[in-house]
């Protein structure tokens, strides 16, 4: 399985993401969200990338992104709140909706500020999402 850097856009912002699907007909996915100025440069912080890692060898899907206004993701940081950094987590789960057409099960897994979001989501979509970590 490899993981591929795609962009992912939000009102007209352009958001960095990574994504692993396996070559199965299904599979679970896992989205993962990074925390305050967490960003998937794995010299900034290793936590997500080995996690992605991981799970990619127990035959998961993964996708990981740069909230806006961190990493490559476009915007700049004194704009970042938690409100477009849900709008920014929306367009990445509607990315997979339209794009994981094997998806069995949808996991949000958040670090810190990621957490907090991925827990918002889970309200979001609680018919689509089957655990929260």
């Amino acid at each position: 399985m490899v993981e591929k850097d795609i962009t992912i856009t939000r009102d007209g912002l352009r958001l960095a993401a990574k994504v692993s699907i396996p070559n199965t007909e299904k599979y679970d996915v896992v989205v993962l969200a990074y925390g305050f100025v967490g960003m998937m440069d794995p010299k900034v912080n290793d936590l997500l990338p080995v996690l992605a890692e991981k799970l990619q060898a127990k035959g998961m899907a993964t996708v990981r992104f740069d909230f806006n206004g961190h990493g490559l993701s476009e915007g700049p940081l004194d704009n970042m709140s938690i409100y477009n950094e849900l709008e920014d987590y929306h367009a990445v789960l509607q990315y997979v909706f339209d794009n994981l057409k094997g998806m069995e099960h949808l996991y949000l897994v958040g670090h810190s500020q990621g957490g907090v979001l991925s827990s918002m989501m889970a309200g979001f979509y609680p018919d689509k999402v089957s655990k929260l970590v």
